[in-house]
């Protein structure tokens, strides 16, 4: 074999290598999925909510997405946060005035309340106060800043599909809007 031959071989091994090095790595890239992740807990007004639903990540991410905070000073405030297809509305109200490290039991449905709304698979189905089992809010921060964490259980047996809802590992941290 000629020079000029051997190179062109060792030319067409090392670019045949290279292609598929290059392809190996773009596959993998591609097959990468980044994974949803629960927002830290923090107290800093950082506009963050987060929870696991039923073992998944939801946090209100995406187009459709919102996050927001009504308070009715001094004894009533609603956390909702959504996404196109599901929302968690968190509505605390207390009379002596709402308190940060108070423990407020979310399966009282008379002064507390939470909910889970889904539109998946094509039912709308309410998980309201009316419908927790368990559960409980914790204000971290209730001054300037909103912040904490909470948990519920909820079964709604009149929904198309029941199923028992479990959201763990909630948390929000909000600053408070102050028309300023």
């Amino acid at each position: 074999m000629s020079h000029q031959t051997l190179a062109m071989k060792s030319f067409e091994i090392r670019s045949g290598i290279l292609s598929t090095l290059l392809h190996v790595i773009l596959l993998v890239l591609i097959s990468c999925k980044k994974e949803d992740v629960l927002p830290a807990f923090t107290n800093s007004g950082s506009h963050t909510f987060g929870c696991l639903v039923n073992g998944e990540v939801w946090i209100p991410k995406g187009m459709y997405s919102s996050l927001s905070l009504d308070k009715f000073f001094p004894n009533t405030i609603i956390i909702t946060a959504e996404t196109r297809k599901s929302l968690i509305r968190l509505a605390i109200t207390d009379s002596t005035g709402i308190k940060a490290n108070k423990l407020y039991d979310l399966a009282v449905k008379s002064t507390y309340g939470s909910e889970f709304v889904t539109s998946e698979s094509g039912s709308n189905c309410f998980y309201d106060a009316e419908h927790i089992i368990t559960g409980h809010l914790i204000f971290k921060r209730y001054d300037d800043i909103i912040s904490g964490t909470f948990e519920f259980t909820t079964l709604n047996p009149n929904c198309k599909n029941p199923v028992k809802i479990v959201i763990t590992e909630g948390r929000f941290d909000m600053k408070q809007f102050t028309g300023q």
